[in-house]
């Protein structure tokens, strides 16, 4: 099973670019700073993820710098060989699922949060469908 589980904050606003190959694949790029809970110290890690499609949209409109998220990813290692002729490796960490760990930007307006539903970056749950009522 290939899956990394990161609680962090947002170091920086995301970046969206979009696919020379294919144009409607939206690519987002951020990075995380991971608590390292066993530590004496204050440290962190900075993790990169990369969020492709509607996660990667998702991501560049409502993730902003300093919040929250919680990330299920999956590592990808990629291998390339330098000038010197050496190996290196690069780790990408995929985002699969990616939500707020904070409260939600309750700054959005009625239409911002009506157009993500309709483009299905928020799913809508009915009262009659929760477990508890």
């Amino acid at each position: 099973m290939n899956s990394c589980n990161f609680l962090g904050r947002l170091t920086g606003e995301p970046e969206l670019t979009y696919s020379s190959k294919d144009p409607n694949l939206a690519i987002c790029r951020y990075t995380i700073a991971v608590e390292r809970r066993f530590s004496k110290e204050d440290k962190a890690d900075f993790i990169r993820i990369v969020a492709f499609g509607k996660a990667g949209e998702f991501a560049s409109k409502w993730f902003h710098k300093g919040k929250r998220v919680l990330v299920q990813s999956r590592v990808q290692i990629d291998q390339y060989v330098n000038k010197e002729g050496k190996t290196s490796y690069s780790y990408v960490f995929v985002a699969e699922n990616q939500e707020f760990a904070d409260a939600p930007n309750i700054n959005a307006t009625r239409e911002e949060v009506e157009n993500s539903v309709k483009d299905g970056l928020i799913q809508v749950i009915e009262d009659d469908e929760l477990p508890f009522n």
